[in-house]
């Protein structure tokens, strides 16, 4: 799902540059990489691996990404 949410950005910018850049960015399949992200965060917490310090860092990355 992060990977499909990647390419429906990609290939709406190369297929329909000339819709503006809003919408593509709120549509569903935009947004289903970040879906599936914190789900599968959530599903390492839940599975007692918070205390991985990767798990640590990648959770703060993606918090951080959202913020910038």
């Amino acid at each position: 799902m992060v990977l499909g949410g990647i390419a429906f950005r990609l290939s709406f910018l190369t297929f329909a540059p000339q819709v503006p850049l809003f919408p593509m960015l709120v549509q569903m399949p935009a947004c289903m990489d970040a879906f599936a992200a914190g789900a599968l965060l959530a599903y390492y917490h839940s599975r007692g691996f918070e205390k991985n310090p990767w798990l640590k860092w990648a959770s703060l990355a993606a918090i951080l990404s959202g913020y910038f």
